[in-house]
């Protein structure tokens, strides 16, 4: 661990699938600990993705969701995962 960090631009923090954390039930988390960073210099951003899960919402209420994936393409992701798992068990 950094004793000190000298921040002269820029920070950005990418968590992914932050969602796993939700399986560590200590008293604070990973999500809960995150979402105490709002307070940050305004040059950190976070960015964190999830799947849509209501206990990491309920954590970052003020954040900027940015959804990457939309119901409306499930059909089009199903026939995708399909289709890739078909071709690698058929093989080289």
């Amino acid at each position: 661990m950094l004793p000190y960090i000298r921040l002269d631009g820029e920070l950005t923090i990418l968590v992914d699938a932050l969602d796993e954390a939700l399986a560590f039930r200590g008293e604070i988390g990973i999500p809960q600990l995150l979402a105490s960073m709002d307070g940050l210099l305004p040059a950190v951003r976070l960015i964190l993705t999830s799947r849509r899960d209501r206990d990491i919402e309920s954590e970052f209420l003020r954040a900027e969701i940015f959804a990457l994936s939309s119901g409306k393409y499930d059909e089009n992701n199903e026939s995708d995962i399909s289709s890739f798992v078909e071709a690698r068990l058929a093989g080289p």
